[in-house]
């Protein structure tokens, strides 16, 4: 697979975005950014990293033909897509990138600073850590893991690779805020925050109570405002979106086939999300803007 394989579909998006309803969420149409397919998850990165001036979205695809799972930085604007490592579940902030290594050897959770010359860190070997996510201060990482029929979140430390259990009551995907005060969960199929560095002192709190299973949160820049996915099955999923404050949610998609991973940009005017395109999928954007919603 070349650069020139993986094209971009930019298109200009010339429609004023209408002001914000009672949700206070609103959205342009959407727009195919990459599709060449099997992409798997996507997140921001923010303009000026790694010496990239304008900000992109990192999305990591399935490679079936060359039986590799790969990271591709793609410009939101002008620019050819980059391929720039291999593995799955990657998660930034600010120049800090995390995720799964996949190639075989190179199994376990990574760390790299993309501002850096650095070669990039495994933090741990183990097979076991799934969905990692960096706190504030850059010293920890917060993985899923299933060990010894236990389900839970756990805490890595950076610099030693130890590992020592936050919760394990069958929570998973954990997502720290943007001040790293608490992170988003799912833990029966439903939306939970959890708040402290300890299990003895952690707060765990449910946000959903729906029908419907829940997966792939995110933070908008400011946490006030999270995306999430929300599925009945496999095919039948959407994006929406929740005010935290508030309590309030919208649908911002309907309709949608094998929704995952929305994110929303740094400066909160984009969101982004993964949706079937044709027989396989593509990597959406449309433009957003944000207020906080009428109570209801």
């Amino acid at each position: 697979m070349t650069l020139l394989q993986l094209s971009c579909l930019l298109v200009a998006l010339h429609t004023p975005l209408s002001p914000p309803k009672a949700s206070g969420v609103a959205v342009g149409p959407p727009v195919v950014l990459a599709d060449v397919g099997a992409y798997t998850s996507c997140v921001f990165i923010g303009p000026g990293v790694g010496g990239w001036e304008k900000p992109s979205l990192l999305c990591s695809r399935i490679n079936g033909a060359a039986f590799a799972e790969e990271m591709w930085r793609v410009p939101l604007t002008d620019g050819e897509p980059e391929l720039i490592g291999y593995g799955r579940q990657p998660s930034v902030r600010g120049s800090l990138l995390t995720w799964v290594g996949t190639e075989p050897g190179d199994e376990g959770i990574w760390l790299r600073d993309l501002d850096s010359e650095e070669p990039a860190k495994r933090v741990t070997d183990s097979i076991q850590f799934q969905w990692p996510s960096i706190s504030a201060d850059g010293s920890k990482l917060a993985v899923y893991v299933v060990v010894n029929n236990r389900t839970g979140i756990q805490l890595v430390e950076v610099e030693s690779g130890a590992a020592e259990w936050l919760i394990n009551r069958d929570e998973s995907q954990p997502v720290y805020s943007p001040d790293g005060s608490k992170m988003l969960v799912v833990k029966t199929g439903q939306i939970w925050t959890l708040a402290g560095e300890a299990m003895e002192e952690l707060v765990e709190e449910r946000v959903t109570d729906a029908a419907f299973d829940h997966a792939d949160m995110g933070w908008g820049p400011r946490g006030e405002w999270i995306t999430f996915v929300g599925r009945w099955n496999e095919m039948a999923s959407n994006v929406g979106m929740l005010h935290l404050p508030t309590g309030q949610s919208v649908w911002v998609t309907e309709g949608m086939t094998a929704a995952r991973s929305p994110v929303i940009s740094p400066d909160g005017r984009t969101l982004a999300y993964i949706a079937a395109d044709g027989e396989s999928n593509a990597v959406f954007t449309r433009k957003l803007r944000l207020r906080r919603p009428r109570v209801r």
